[in-house]
């Protein structure tokens, strides 16, 4: 069975609200991991800070 997004919100929504805050906190490390942000690059400036 595939859930699309209407089911998926509809269950999130009847979660417990500390259940909600750990989904959120798991979906925001895994956009977060995507994009790290700041990084240094060997090389340049001594390895000055990048955003990426």
């Amino acid at each position: 069975m595939t859930a699309t997004f209407d089911h998926l919100r509809d269950a999130v929504l009847h979660l417990p609200a500390g259940d909600q805050m750990r989904l959120v906190s798991l979906v925001v490390m895994q956009a977060t991991a995507a994009h790290p942000g700041i990084d240094f690059q060997d090389g340049v400036c001594g390895g000055a800070a990048l955003l990426e």
